[in-house]
């Protein structure tokens, strides 16, 4: 998968720092997929666009090394500022316009209320809607992509984030 993606993004402020007890190791799963994917693209002379992400500036300098020269975004843990970085990211290295954070948090607004609404007609609780499995969860999303591209006028906007 790793080598066949045309692009990588790698958000660093999702480790766990520190352990929590002295008997415990702290996790830096993310800092190695982002290394193993650093070397894939490299080795095998890719040129993949890999996106990195973090919660504050240099914060990855506590636990990471050798990313220098890198453009490292981060979102200070503001799941909004996502609305502003990817698409972004993604007209640079497109060079394309991509829909603006706008109209992207218009549509994940849309997606939210019908997810919610969907989750509260097969009789589950709003409650327990962070609990369903990812699995089912990438299932309503592109089975709702399929619905609004075919119901709505914003099909070329569905189409790049679709990609």
């Amino acid at each position: 998968m790793i080598s066949s993606s045309k692009y990588s993004i790698h958000d660093l402020s999702r480790n766990k720092y520190q352990a929590s007890s002295d008997n415990e190791f702290a996790r830096f799963n993310m800092p190695l997929e982002l290394g193993i994917d650093l070397g894939v693209n490299h080795s095998q002379n890719l040129n993949k666009k890999i996106l990195v992400l973090d919660n504050k500036p240099h914060q990855y300098d506590t636990y990471i090394s050798d990313l220098s020269g890198r453009d490292i975004e981060h979102h200070f843990n503001k799941n909004d500022a996502l609305f502003w970085i990817l698409p972004q990211w993604f007209a640079s290295i497109e060079n394309k316009r991509y829909y603006q954070d706008g109209k992207l948090r218009g549509f994940y607004k849309l997606f939210e209320i019908e997810y919610k609404l969907t989750h509260k007609r097969t009789g589950a609780l709003i409650k327990d809607i962070k609990r369903v499995k990812k699995i089912n969860y990438i299932y309503h999303v592109r089975s709702w992509i399929k619905i609004f591209q075919k119901e709505n006028s914003l099909k070329p906007y569905i189409q790049a984030l679709s990609k």
